[in-house]
């Protein structure tokens, strides 16, 4: 088991890399997300796309994003994801949303 402190730094080092991997940005809203404020829970959350409660993955590739607090909270924004089929096999359809790119 993970001490508290290893715990915390596991946490940052998820939100860091999702935030380059999602190239600074939250998949909700598609808003900026400040570097300085990442990791105030206040602010930015990371979220399971698919529910824990229907899929084990905490994959950070297949089904964790960087999110606003904000949005997080507003789950129906999710069901946008699940309408258009998003999967996010290796973050290639995050990529295309915040390049423009369809399918």
């Amino acid at each position: 088991m993970l001490s508290d402190e290893d715990d915390l730094s596991l946490k940052k080092g998820k939100k860091l890399f999702l935030y380059y991997l999602q190239l600074g940005r939250c998949v909700y809203s598609g808003e900026s997300i400040k570097l300085d404020k990442l990791f105030n829970d206040n602010y930015y959350n990371i979220d399971h796309i698919y529910p824990r409660s229907k899929v084990k993955d905490d994959s950070i590739y297949d089904n964790l994003v960087l999110v606003t607090r904000e949005k997080n909270e507003k789950k129906e924004d999710k069901k946008y994801f699940f309408e258009v089929g998003f999967q996010t096999s290796n973050n290639k359809k995050i990529l295309e949303v915040f390049k423009g790119e369809k399918n």
